[in-house]
């Protein structure tokens, strides 16, 4: 039985918003991790209220650091699956560094939150694996057992920093499955502190797909 046009249209419509449902967002599926450009819609050398107007108010204070000059100013947002850095310039603050712990943001090459540590060393074959990466201006921990579990995998290339935080997927699983916990993008400035400048990762570490090939000296109990 053939349908009148006005059921025909309603049908076809649903038809369309079904099949829409199947789609991903675009925003899934573009590249939104960029080296010395930001992450998403929240880019290196935007004022704090910029950043503001995208990820609302609300944020909390978690680092405050005096470098080269100047200071350094962290906060967080929506229980810190967003952090962003600020450097004072006079008296406006602008962001130096863009971290996020969300699976849909994404680099080019698909790495991103939830990657395998050996993903990203395949992506980025001309990254180093470093031992504790700080955020800018801290000081690098002495306590042996926060350094013996926080790794983090850079590509650097003239102070534009682009860094995979990766941890074991069972809490103290050295050998098992390391995954990207945070993604941060970071222009660095003269003077502050980046990461620890010796690698310590063992030097297979890209076919190991782990930071060291024995268990880590001092590992917490």
């Amino acid at each position: 039985m053939r349908l009148p046009d006005r059921y025909r249209r309603v049908a076809a419509g649903i038809v369309v918003v079904a099949a829409t449902a199947l789609v991903p967002a675009a925003s899934a599926l573009e590249a939104t991790v960029t080296p010395g450009v930001g992450i998403g819609k929240v880019r290196i050398g935007m004022t704090r209220a910029q950043v503001e107007r995208v990820l609302g108010h609300g944020e909390l204070l978690s680092e405050r650091a005096p470098v080269a000059g100047t200071t350094y100013l962290e906060y967080g947002w929506d229980f810190a699956s967003w952090s962003v850095g600020f450097v004072r310039h006079g008296k406006t603050l602008r962001a130096s560094q863009v971290g996020t712990s969300l699976r849909a943001q994404r680099t080019r090459s698909g790495v991103g939150v939830g990657s395998t540590f050996r993903a990203v060393a395949r992506a980025y074959p001309q990254a180093v694996c470093r031992n504790y990466y700080v955020s800018m201006g801290s000081q690098v921990t002495k306590d042996p057992t926060e350094r013996a579990t926080s790794f983090a995998i850079v590509v650097a290339k003239n102070r534009r920093q682009l860094a995979f935080l990766v941890r074991p997927k069972v809490n103290y699983d050295f050998y098992g499955l390391w995954l990207v916990y945070q993604v941060i993008v970071r222009n660095s400035i003269a003077g502050a502190v980046d990461f620890v400048p010796k690698d310590r990762c063992d030097p297979t570490w890209k076919l190991l797909g782990r930071p060291y090939r024995t268990r880590p000296p001092n590992p917490p109990l």
